[in-house]
């Protein structure tokens, strides 16, 4: 009978596969070792101090629209559970705590809402492109009304016969400005019983730490009537309350 060679050579024998489990194990090994996008570039820590470059101006405005008693316990709500908010939340509570407002749970009779809104300036209008320009003037008695026509022969800054069109200047958008709103309401009625706002223009800062800079002054204004009270913030380091 003829002798019938292996495959793997003479005198091999077949390799068995690796069993299951080690594919397994090896696959776990990976994912500890490997670190994960957001390990990779973490959220600033929310005791991360805020590096103010320049001094920077800081407006304030708060109202009371009826009153309240300030050791009742509060509960306070930011828009949604992103780094950035959760960082100004913990700052907000603890600028309430230390002036000694009471923190409660989810189910406190107070509640304070915080939003925040980022607006530019409006940028520069279009160019005037037209050649021609139409004036009227309506009289008050008969024949008394005219018409002017103009035609506008050159200009390097309007659209004109000679000069040509002009583009539109790029728009001019104005340093990013930061807004707080906060406001203070019943959960048993529904009223709203304070609120207030704070702003700032801060080029050298990012949004998140233009957040941070007002939440102290803004609470410094909780439970208050306050009208357009300007702060001057030192440039330095801007620890967590």
């Amino acid at each position: 009978m003829p002798r019938l060679l292996s495959p793997f050579g003479p005198g091999a024998s077949p390799r068995r596969p690796a069993p299951r489990r080690a594919a397994i194990a090896l696959a776990c090994a990976l994912a500890v070792a490997l670190p994960t996008a957001s390990q990779a570039a973490p959220s600033p820590a929310a005791d991360a101090p805020v590096m103010i470059s320049q001094p920077i101006r800081v407006s304030v405005n708060a109202m009371q629209l009826a009153p309240f008693d300030p050791a009742t316990a509060l509960s306070v709500r930011v828009m949604d559970d992103s780094p950035a908010n959760l960082r100004l939340l913990d700052w907000v509570r603890r600028s309430l705590i230390a002036r000694g407002y009471r923190i409660g749970g989810d189910d406190a009779p107070l509640i304070l809402d915080i939003d925040t809104v980022a607006s530019n300036a409006p940028a520069r209008p279009n160019a005037d492109r037209s050649v021609l320009g139409l004036r009227g003037q309506a009289g008050t008695g008969q024949d008394e009304d005219s018409v002017d026509v103009t035609v506008r022969l050159f200009s390097n800054r309007q659209g004109s016969v000679i000069g040509g069109d002009v583009d539109a200047p790029p728009a001019s958008l104005g340093q990013p400005d930061l807004r707080i709103d906060a406001g203070l309401t019943e959960r048993a009625s529904g009223r709203r019983v304070w609120q207030g706002w704070a702003s700032v223009t801060a080029p050298t800062l990012g949004l998140e730490d233009q957040g941070l800079v007002l939440a102290d002054p803004l609470i410094a204004e909780f439970g208050k009537a306050t009208r357009a009270k300007i702060l001057t913030l030192p440039a330095g380091t801007l620890n967590r309350p």
